[in-house]
């Protein structure tokens, strides 16, 4: 294996004639175990990943959201004119679901020396290293899918989940992980 490249949730290993041999993404049993396997045997290849931006295009999601929010609320209206009630009420229920969740979704992290910086559709958030007691790696499996997010433990007993799409919880993870370990320790330099 040569080089990685990214693209979404996919990992593609490249020989070095260019072919790619192998590509993974977050859906496949086992994900996780396999790309911990390429972590540690090709630990340099992840280095180049190290420098992409953990965030994406927040612009098309809002838009999405809003053109998604309205064909529900339009269904929905539709449906309690025609008598369907249940159906009106069951996509009156998505719409209220997707909207209190879309705030929540995490759009960029900025990973800066002693701090970090969590974008939302609406708001930013920064925590500093020492505010921090673990970083570990959250699953959940909507629809049988896997689907691996990061989790902050704050020594103040809160906990965030970073849910970043398209991009990989475990890159993530393993990013946040290293930045965390190496802030701690400077800053440990600094005190003594």
């Amino acid at each position: 294996i040569d080089r990685i490249s990214r693209r979404g949730e996919y990992l593609f290993f490249h020989n070095y004639d260019g072919k790619t041999p192998l590509s993974i993404g977050s859906e496949m049993n086992g994900y996780a175990e396999l790309l911990e396997l390429f972590f540690k045997k090709h630990a340099k290849l992840f280095r180049v990943l190290e420098n992409e931006p953990l965030s994406w295009d927040s612009r098309n999601s809002n838009y999405f959201m809003l053109l998604y929010a309205l064909l529900f609320f339009g269904a929905s209206i539709y449906f309690f004119y025609t008598a369907e009630w249940f159906l009106g009420v069951g996509y009156s229920g998505i719409v209220i679901y997707s909207l209190f969740n879309w705030p929540r979704i995490t759009t960029s992290i900025i990973i800066l020396d002693d701090m970090f910086i969590v974008t939302y559709p609406f708001r930013e958030k920064s925590y500093y290293a020492r505010w921090i007691e673990e970083i570990t790696l959250g699953e959940t499996k909507p629809w049988g899918q896997v689907s691996q997010f990061v989790k902050i433990n704050l020594k103040a007993g809160k906990s965030i989940d970073l849910r970043l799409f398209p991009h990989n919880g475990l890159l993530a993870y393993r990013r946040l992980k290293r930045w965390h370990k190496k802030a701690l320790k400077k800053e440990t330099a600094q005190i003594s």
